[in-house]
């Protein structure tokens, strides 16, 4: 019997309060263990807790002493602790799920996800410095990986024509949507006092979310259609938009129930690698409006309301104020969105990652 393939995952940003990214590599990672039965896979994480519910028995946790966040010591962990224990398990191949791999000569093989590329398309985001070191940290990832991820085909298409990575494959390996989204007979325990009528967006806490243009939005509706929808914000509650209910970020669960309440989802992002939660909204049952930017015509298909940002804010307001009196239309994408989100399995999205693993775990091994 031959020796076992060990797989190595970053699992770092798996973490209390994690955004999307998280939330895709444990979800990702676990669905992969799941189906690669004959492998072994290793995660070093700083929450090994975290990885403790349903995990598979080829799953082993590790503890790592260094935080995903900590810039630039965890990305100095990354190119000078990771290989160490890479090489102390034997790896066959390294992941990493979040834009970061060991640069340099190594034995092992690597891949690397690159989930957006807002660092070189809205640079004013971030710090000046800091803007600059995060285009490098990409750019050598994707250098020294010998299979680079895209969450879409639109970050695949940005990768080629910013990176210009011409011998490097770069795969579409979209997101999956939770089953938590699915289960419509679950309860509808909220956390606080929510209006009875409500618009929901979720994602807070980066001017790309666009924000002012939602609350703009739902402000139009009410002063001059007469809907008096409240704006409920799920996420990162700082410096929100006045008249804005902010939430703070919720288990998935009870994100769910949100859904599952509100009139419509709003996702008016200025620009998306993917947009999770315009698939969990459809999964939930709740319509979408979105705008037409970023992945999001890839992702969302016809199964959302999608609009120009550069209507503004009265235009769409008085669009959206059709399409709340149009039961049938609503009745409609409700419809469409549930089997939308249904093709998004994390399943299917294991499948993908496991076949780009394979190629390069066998080309590695033809290279030796």
């Amino acid at each position: 019997m031959g020796r076992k393939i060990q797989i190595l995952v970053d699992g770092r940003t798996v973490r209390p309060g994690m955004t999307g990214v998280g939330h895709y590599t444990l979800a990702l990672t676990r669905e992969a263990a799941r189906l690669a039965e004959g492998w072994e896979f290793h995660v070093l994480t700083l929450y090994p807790e975290l990885w403790g519910k349903a995990s598979a028995p080829n799953l082993q946790i590790h503890h790592s002493r260094v935080d995903y966040e900590a810039h630039p010591t965890g990305d100095l962990w990354e190119h000078l602790v990771l290989p160490r224990f890479a090489g102390r398990i034997r790896a066959d191949l390294v992941w990493g799920p979040a834009f970061l791999i060991p640069w340099g000569l190594q034995s092992f093989g690597r891949v690397v996800t690159i989930h957006d590329l807002t660092v070189f398309t809205l640079p004013r985001e971030y710090p000046p410095l800091f803007a600059a070191y995060l285009r490098q940290v990409i750019r050598r990832s994707c250098r020294w990986a010998d299979a680079v991820l895209a969450d879409s085909s639109y970050v695949a298409a940005k990768l080629r024509s910013l990176m210009h990575p011409t011998e490097k494959t770069i795969e579409v390996v979209p997101n999956g949507v939770a089953p938590e989204f699915f289960d419509h007979n679950a309860g509808e325990e909220m956390v606080g006092n929510l209006p009875e009528r409500y618009i929901l967006s979720v994602g807070a806490g980066s001017p790309r979310k666009n924000l002012n243009f939602g609350a703009a939005v739902v402000e139009c509706l009410r002063t001059q259609h007469g809907m008096p929808y409240s704006y409920v914000v799920v996420g990162n509650c700082d410096h929100l938009p006045k008249n804005v209910i902010g939430v703070p970020p919720q288990p998935l669960e009870k994100l769910a129930n949100f859904y599952r309440r509100a009139d419509l989802f709003l996702f008016p992002s200025v620009d998306e690698g993917f947009g999770v939660p315009v698939l969990e909204a459809m999964a939930s049952g709740c319509p979408v409006a979105a705008a037409k930017r970023g992945a999001i015509p890839e992702v969302a298909g016809s199964a959302a309301f999608l609009f120009e940002l550069e209507e503004g804010a009265e235009r769409v307001a008085a669009r959206l104020a059709e399409l709340m009196r149009d039961q049938a239309r609503l009745k409609e994408l409700r419809e469409t969105g549930r089997r939308r989100a249904a093709e998004y399995t994390w399943r299917s999205a294991a499948e993908k990652l496991l076949k780009v693993f394979e190629r390069v775990i066998r080309t590695k091994h033809h290279e030796r």
